[in-house]
């Protein structure tokens, strides 16, 4: 007969306090899963199995009671927490509707068994739109834009409106079936994004290999770049070559605008936890003026735009500025 092996021993670390009925049972230290002497490996005993067992006793029921709860056997749910058995997508989506774990701890165990995390919902009136929504506040003067991963803008800072009525007042890319700006066709606009912009083609060319860039990832992108790309190029020309790398999520613009010339570096960013982010990630991306000038500018439009009439803002605060 095959001799036995002994359990590597495991030191038990302290688990933090358990609060009833509250997922605050995953802060806890890695512990032994295994069954009939075999110990489980140290990357599986940390993550899917203890995962699962932990939003398990989260909700409070017993593997009897979730087995009837999802119509599965209560030794398959067990094999599955001791990782002598992985579920597929399906069963594993199936016991986190279930088991209702916060999003980030469910994203954890998609990834822990080797699937694809869900994006975090962003929409009016869920958690992580508000907190978007207060860095857009706070970011004001200055523009910031939240956008999805389809690249429609979903919000716009009080400064980020502004300087798009400025840039492009006569724009059509402001009426979408999503209700946002459509920044791929802002950026293809003849009147649009690049209208104003100093050195449009190094500009073009920049945002098109980034657009191209996702459309690889994200096929359902694929007819609006090819679209925008068709009226660049017939626009400014050849534009193959890109000054910076697709995934660098920085760019520099500048525009000679009625109020003068405006010099940003733009950032975008995911919130979230690392397991939270995916191809469906809603960005926000923050505009900084790079010289005081700029600041300036943006300033005396958001000074001059505080005491127009709702509407004419921004044409008549560009008008004054221009002949101050």
């Amino acid at each position: 007969m095959p001799s036995q092996r002994a359990a590597p021993s495991v030191t038990a670390m302290p688990r933090q306090p358990k609060r009833s009925g509250g997922f605050e049972t995953f802060v806890s230290a890695p512990t032994a899963l295994g069954t009939g002497g075999t110990s489980a490996s140290a990357s599986d005993r940390t993550s899917l199995g203890e995962l699962l067992r932990a939003a398990r006793a989260a909700r409070g029921l017993s593997q009897m009671e979730l087995s009837l709860r999802i119509g599965v056997s209560q030794r398959h749910l067990r094999f599955l927490e001791v990782n002598r058995s992985r579920p597929s997508r399906g069963m594993l989506l199936t016991i986190l509707d279930e088991l209702k774990p916060p999003q980030s701890i469910r994203n954890a165990t998609l990834i822990a068994a080797g699937f694809a995390p869900e994006a975090l919902a962003v929409r009016a009136g869920t958690p992580l739109f508000g907190l978007m929504q207060n860095m857009l506040d706070a970011h004001d003067p200055l523009p910031a834009v939240v956008f999805d991963a389809h690249w429609y803008a979903q919000s716009l800072s009080v400064g980020g409106r502004r300087l798009c009525q400025l840039l492009m007042p006569r724009a059509r890319s402001w009426a979408t079936q999503s209700g946002g700006l459509d920044m791929i066709d802002a950026v293809a606009d003849p009147a649009g994004f690049l209208a104003m912009a100093r050195e449009p083609e190094r500009a073009a060319a920049i945002l098109l290999a980034q657009f191209w860039t996702e459309a690889w990832a994200r096929p359902a992108l694929f007819g609006r770049v090819k679209a925008c790309d068709e009226e660049l190029r017939a626009r400014y020309g050849r534009l193959d070559d890109s000054p910076r790398d697709a995934g660098t999520p920085h760019i520099r613009l500048c525009f000679d605008t009625p109020i003068g010339v405006l010099r940003f570096s733009c950032f975008q960013s995911i919130p979230g936890l690392p397991q939270d982010i995916s191809t469906m990630s809603h960005r926000i991306e923050l505009w900084y003026p790079e010289d005081q000038p700029t600041r300036a500018a943006l300033d005396r439009l958001a000074k001059a735009d505080d005491t127009a009439p709702t509407g004419l803002a921004t044409s008549r605060t560009a008008h004054a500025i221009r002949h101050r």
